[in-house]
């Protein structure tokens, strides 16, 4: 049933089949981001129910599909990230479902992140559309071309992260909840902006206001938002080190130089760089025909053993079918034959062959040769076996011996007057 509906829409198995997976996905996703993008008091608990359940049916049955490709491939399944990213793209909203109807209020960070992935896999199925294809091949042909070099970007923004780490972490202990100034430069108390009063004859007076500081006074306390900031850097966005001034930290002014001269300005450019040769390299129908065949080949591993074989073999099979019956019921072909073993000079000359002793000696030692006997006899029953069985019907085979038994007959004579005339 499945072979005639895809016959019949124009389109090949495969295709039929991703379109179904591509639909119950879809179903997946919406039951999902429906229950987490609306808010609870709009929605009945009822409802909620409802969803939730359809969410983890359909999160199961695409769990399934990625346990049929893990048993069809196993070491090629893990070794894939792609496959790591469908498994958390169905496997964190199903589990989120679970929790949901369990608990009721799951945590909104997890809920945020099932939604991103879900969306990101939805965005993914666009990359077999001709339309999109070329697209998704050129990001990820460009991102394996460019991985080594992010690489290196990445130990160099490290770098920094720690160096500015050390130089600017607070080395006294403080309290966002109680003022602390100290000599440290680097106490988020010392950082952080004051107000003084002025009177209306334009004196200062003794009283100040203080901004009372948090964690994003000072973003290099710990290394992980070191890293963060760093990055910000990178971008363009110097705010988290303006708290310092540069004149009284020349080693700080220095980092700042260096980093923005090898980085933002030279090695950005270098990867501007190489993404544009990279993406010329990859603007081609290849590399989409590549990322199309590797999400065919992932939808045959999804597929029943007997639908896949159907898939792998009926279209192969009438293909040749239809190519040797054209050839063989073609009449200019048998026509052709027939002239050429009627024609005399043909004749004529076939016999001179035959005649030749140089030609009778040669022929002598190749049929008395026993391995040339052993290759030929292998070679023979490996092609009739391939080309006859099972693909070829019983008056194909007739029509095949009755044109090549002319030439094997004269072969056989052959042989019997070389044999013949040894004997002599």
């Amino acid at each position: 049933m499945l072979k005639h509906l895809s016959t019949s829409s124009g389109m090949s198995m495969e295709d039929f089949i991703f379109f179904i997976i591509w639909a119950i996905y879809s179903i997946f996703m919406c039951c999902f981001l429906i229950i987490s993008t609306i808010p609870s008091y709009k929605i009945s608990w009822n409802n909620q129910v409802i969803l939730l359940i359809a969410t983890i049916i359909f999160g199961f049955i695409h769990f399934i599909f990625e346990i049929r490709q893990f048993i069809h491939r196993p070491i090629a399944y893990i070794a894939s990230p792609w496959n790591w990213f469908d498994l958390a793209a169905i496997l964190v909203p199903t589990i989120t479902s679970i929790m949901w109807l369990h608990d009721e209020t799951p945590s909104i960070w997890i809920i945020t992140i099932a939604a991103f992935l879900l969306e990101i896999k939805f965005l993914l199925f666009f990359r077999v559309l001709d339309s999109f294809g070329t697209y998704f091949a050129i990001m990820f042909g460009v991102a394996q071309k460019v991985f080594s070099f992010l690489i290196v970007l990445g130990i160099m923004v490290l770098a920094f992260a720690h160096s500015l780490h050390l130089l600017l972490r607070p080395t006294s202990e403080y309290s966002y909840d109680q003022p602390s100034f100290t000599d440290d430069a680097n106490n988020p108390w010392n950082l952080v902006p004051t107000y003084q009063f002025i009177s209306s004859n334009s004196t200062a007076g003794g009283s100040m206001l203080i901004e009372t500081p948090d964690d994003n006074t000072n973003w290099f306390t710990m290394l992980s938002t070191s890293i963060l900031a760093v990055y910000f850097i990178l971008t363009g966005d110097s705010s988290s080190v303006s708290p310092w001034a540069l004149k009284n930290n020349w080693t700080l002014g220095f980092l700042l130089v260096i980093f923005s001269f090898f980085t933002t300005i030279y090695l950005l450019n270098l990867f501007i760089s190489l993404l544009g040769n990279a993406i010329d390299e990859r603007n081609n129908e290849e590399s989409f025909l590549q990322l199309r065949g590797e999400k065919v080949l992932k939808i045959k591993k999804t597929l029943h053993p007997k639908i896949l074989k159907i898939t792998k073999t009926e279209d192969a099979e009438e293909k040749l079918k239809n190519q040797i019956n054209e050839v063989f019921d073609n009449e200019s072909f048998k026509n052709r034959i027939c002239e050429v073993f009627e024609n005399e000079s043909f004749k004529n000359r076939l016999n001179e062959v035959f005649e030749n002793e140089l030609f009778k000696n040669r022929i002598n030692e190749v049929f008395e040769n026993e391995s040339f006997k052993n290759q030929m006899n292998e070679a023979l029953k490996n092609q009739m076996d391939e080309a006859l069985t099972n693909k070829i019907k019983e008056e194909l085979k007739n029509q095949v011996n009755e044109i090549l038994k002319d030439p094997l007959d004269k072969i056989n004579k052959l042989i019997e007057i070389i044999e013949k005339k040894e004997t002599e």
